[in-house]
């Protein structure tokens, strides 16, 4: 198996064992060499594959981070305009309030009068002339 992140190493590059190339522990240091460079090469591209796998997680969480701090922003600005329209609303609502209160005092002083006038017709109805109405 060639390994494309290992260009220019090869088995050839581990002879330079000390021990003559045709020994027994010469074959296993070849073998050790394929070995550890297969060995590399796979540690090598799952690096790569994790890396990779890490900077598309990254732009994903960039992506949330963005869209959620523009959804915080919204309801930030939807949460002012709501408090801004209840301070409104309450102050309409104390204007209304003083509104029925005086109107409430109006009626009670226009009850009494209409009671004074029905009481002094009782008392003298002949002091006040009828209307007479032609038909």
């Amino acid at each position: 198996m060639r390994c494309p992140y290992l260009k220019g190493y090869s088995v050839e590059s581990c002879r330079h064992h000390p021990m003559d190339p045709s020994s027994r522990n010469h074959q296993m240091t070849l073998r050790e060499c394929e070995s550890l460079r297969e060995a590399a090469c796979f540690w090598k591209e799952k690096y790569d594959r994790l890396y990779e796998n890490q900077r598309r997680l990254q732009k994903i969480n960039e992506s949330l981070e963005e869209k959620l701090l523009h959804v915080a922003e919204k309801f930030e600005n939807e949460k002012s305009d709501l408090t801004r329209d209840v301070s409104d609303l309450t102050s309409r609502l104390v204007e209304a309030r003083l509104t029925i209160a005086e109107l409430e005092e109006e009626n009670e002083q226009y009850r009494n009068d209409c009671n004074i006038a029905v009481r002094l017709l009782q008392c003298k109805p002949s002091s006040f002339v009828a209307h007479k109405f032609n038909s």
